[in-house]
Parts: C-alpha cells; sequence; structure tokens
C-alpha cells in the first residue's frame, strides 16, 4: 500500500451524539497515476506510533512509499521507514 491515512468512526453504541470513538487505520494503494487500487482497513486498539508502525509492517511492503497527515503518531513511521511523507492539510479546505 503507498498511502496511509486515519479514520475515526464512532461506536455503535453512541452513534449519533456519542464521543467516544473507535480508531480505524485506513491503507489505500495508488496506482502510478494516482487512482485507488485496494483498501486495508484494521480496528485498532490506540493511535499510538507503535501500533501505526505494527500496521506498516504487516500490510505495506518496503520500498513504498507512505503519505499521510501531519498527525503526531505517524512520525514514528518516520523512525522505522525513510519513505513517510508527511503531508498538512486544513480539514476545513478538504470537506
Amino acid at each position: 500500500m503507498t498511502t496511509l491515512s486515519l479514520v475515526l468512526r464512532p461506536k455503535a453504541e453512541n452513534a449519533g451524539g456519542g464521543t467516544e470513538q473507535t480508531p480505524v487505520l485506513v491503507g489505500v494503494s495508488l496506482n502510478k497515476q494516482g487512482a485507488p487500487q485496494y483498501v486495508k482497513m484494521k480496528v485498532i486498539p490506540d493511535v499510538k506510533g507503535k501500533t501505526l508502525v505494527e500496521f506498516a509492517h504487516q500490510h505495506i511492503e518496503p520500498g513504498a512509499t507512505i503519505s499521510s497527515d501531519a498527525y503526531r503518531s505517524y512520525n514514528a513511521l518516520a523512525g522505522e521507514r525513510n519513505d513517510h511523507q508527511p503531508i498538512k492539510f486544513n480539514v476545513k479546505d478538504n470537506a
């Protein structure tokens, strides 16, 4: 997979107003033209760097370019893999 994104979705029992969320990590593989090919989603226990690194080792082939937002836990990927490219963006600009 070449792009790694973090998505948080509400727990089912709190849907429609609860603040508790279950972290879901989503990896999207892009082709050379940048079009999505494959998606891997996994419910994760937390959003710590160690958890993200474990996902990367299990699901992302060595040499793949990893793009993500600039969430601080992704910094752990930079220590483990030199192919991580964090991109800062404003959520309001991408809504």
